[in-house]
């Protein structure tokens, strides 16, 4: 891959990646001020909402 050029991280390549759900519920619902069974009910209204705008495309 002649020209590309190499970056270094500052993460471990041996460190496993972060799950998604650890970094809610660790820094994003926290900074939020939310439970997780508010965020629950607020990720349920948005999927539901989402479900009805697919039907307007038919």
């Amino acid at each position: 891959m002649k020209g590309r050029r190499q970056v270094k991280t500052l993460r471990d390549p041996k460190r496993r990646p972060t799950h998604p759900g650890a970094v809610l519920r660790e820094d994003v619902l926290p900074a939020l001020d939310m439970t997780r069974r508010t965020a629950a009910d607020v990720f349920a209204r948005i999927c539901a909402r989402g479900a009805d705008y697919s039907d307007w495309k038919k």
